[in-house]
């Protein structure tokens, strides 16, 4: 399993107390402040999270990777942009 880093937050408000809580109460994981430390105080707070399964994972730290992945989301947006076009 990997967290991919990408978040949808509605609840913008909340997770803005949320770090702020744990900032005033130094609550920190490998002696830094991290973002999942935030969405824990969220769910703490009652905020309901939802994963979603990720059908394909790409790293793009990798020089070559980033390069297939620009091509695969160019050719999806051509696709888009012709079915747009003959629709």
């Amino acid at each position: 399993m990997a967290l991919v880093g990408l978040y949808k937050i509605k609840e913008f408000d909340i997770l803005i107390k949320s770090i702020d809580h744990n900032i005033k109460h130094n609550i920190r994981s490998n002696n830094e402040f991290y973002l999942t430390d935030g969405l824990q105080e969220m769910i703490r707070r009652g905020v309901k999270v939802e994963g979603f399964k990720v059908d394909n994972w790409y790293d793009c730290g990798q020089k070559e990777i980033l390069f297939k992945t620009n091509a695969l989301l160019l050719n999806k947006r051509k696709s888009c942009i012709l079915q747009k076009e003959f629709a």
